[in-house]
């Protein structure tokens, strides 16, 4: 089963990401990559997050199966890859969370679990950053980033 989750209760990305602010199309759009990128690599989940002062919201959320990941949940952004992603403590890409002291030591990584995770910053066009474009895996991966980046 998969499941897909747009946000509708809470901005739409479209009016962070184009002029025209009430194009839902470009939402369904952005999932659909999302859910295009997250079965590429065989992650289990896949969202776009939104970072809010210190909270990170999930605005879309693709994934393989029911799970702890849900449209308009939030969590605190100092807690999460994202924001170390973001400011350069963790890497893009992490194909194995528990040899990444930095990852590892994240109570997420045990809790979801974190086996692989990659992350890319959504940065607009004033340099601001919106929130990130995200995919994990409980277990880690092993194809080679050329792979992944193909």
């Amino acid at each position: 089963m998969r499941v897909v989750e747009v946000d509708a209760a809470g901005p739409a990305l479209a009016s962070v990401l184009v002029a025209d602010a009430g194009d839902r199309d470009t939402d369904r759009a952005l999932c659909g990559i999302l859910r295009a990128v997250r079965a590429h690599l065989g992650m289990e989940v896949g969202f776009v997050s939104e970072f809010t002062g210190t909270r990170r919201i999930f605005r879309c959320v693709d994934a393989v199966g029911p799970g702890p990941v849900h449209v308009g949940r939030s969590d605190p952004l100092e807690e999460t890859y994202c924001q170390r992603v973001v400011d350069g403590r963790l890497p893009q890409l992490i194909r194995d969370a528990g040899t990444v002291p930095a990852a590892a030591e994240l109570p997420v990584t045990a809790a979801l679990p974190v086996g692989a995770h990659l992350s890319v910053p959504i940065v607009l066009s004033d340099g601001s950053v919106y929130g990130t474009f995200c995919c994990l895996a409980p277990s880690p991966i092993t194809p080679s980033p050329s792979a992944i980046w193909r």
